[in-house]
């Protein structure tokens, strides 16, 4: 599992003969022992935890905690026929980049978004090797 710094994931287990209790073996992510709840490291690290059920089953699971995946960009504008090269940082690289919503034209190999010749709000998704992914809108305007 990767999670971003300080997200929170519930883990779930299946089969075995309830209750099940969650320990961590290594790392600085945290669980509760009770609920499965583990909130990631704030560090790029990784944690090791184990599933332990009445009748001794065990399962166990690395957790990598990552930096948040963003854009550097925050409130984007470009005016028409504008070229934009994204910079993206944390996550896992290497990132891939996708329209999902609008018009304009994404070089996705080089994350390069060219704006349409009018007004308009796409939104372009980045998403790292391990499929953490991030949004952003753009704003379009005439110059």
């Amino acid at each position: 599992v990767y999670l971003s710094y300080g997200e929170q994931f519930n883990f779930q287990f299946s089969g075995g003969t309830p209750p099940v209790v969650f320990s961590r073996l290594s790392g600085d992510s945290s669980i509760d022992a009770n609920t499965g709840l583990l909130i990631a490291a704030s560090s790029l690290s990784k944690t090791v935890i184990k599933a332990t059920d009445s009748a001794g089953n065990v399962q166990v699971a690395e957790v990598y905690s990552v930096p948040p995946l963003r854009f550097t960009e925050l409130n984007l504008v470009l005016v028409y026929g504008e070229y934009h090269q994204f910079q993206v940082q944390g996550g896992v690289p290497p990132y891939t980049f996708t329209q999902v919503a609008g018009a304009g034209n994404l070089l996705q190999q080089q994350g390069v978004f060219i704006a349409p010749y009018f007004d308009n709000f796409p939104i372009v998704r980045v998403t790292d090797s391990v499929g953490l992914s991030r949004d952003i809108q753009i704003h379009v305007v005439s110059p």
